[in-house]
């Protein structure tokens, strides 16, 4: 059986410039910080981030100037506010931000791993 596990730095290393990338954990609770900065010191850019409550570790790759885009739907420091790169990157328009509820992230998530192109969601009006 082939091993499918790898080293921090070989992991970084599949992370190209633009790629779509999400990161495990919800808020403040087991965020890969370790693989989060080696993506800053890797100068990634132009990183697409889509997760339903990241904190930290995608605000830390904001205010490193490693995302274009954000897509979440709620990126703060729970008690502390608004993640304050993320909120000055927004307001400045210097990434994009797409907004949205946790439910819908969630389902792109279990189409992607089902192969599909999407999967509907009960209760979601527009």
């Amino acid at each position: 059986m082939k091993s499918v596990l790898t080293g921090l730095k070989e992991a970084a290393g599949l992370v190209s410039d633009g790629a779509l990338v999400t990161l495990g954990g919800a808020t403040f609770q087991r965020a890969p910080m370790e693989f989060v900065r080696e993506l800053v010191r890797r100068e990634k850019k132009n990183l697409n981030l889509i997760d339903r409550e990241p904190a930290m570790d995608f605000d830390l790759l904001i205010g490193a100037g490693c995302a274009a885009m954000v897509r979440t739907g709620m990126l703060g420091f729970e008690v502390f506010g608004m993640a304050p790169n993320f909120r000055k990157k927004s307001e400045k328009g210097e990434i994009i931000t797409k907004g949205g509820a946790c439910q819908p992230i969630i389902a792109r998530f279990r189409a992607a791993a089902m192969g599909l192109p999407s999967l509907p969601i009960k209760g979601m009006q527009r």
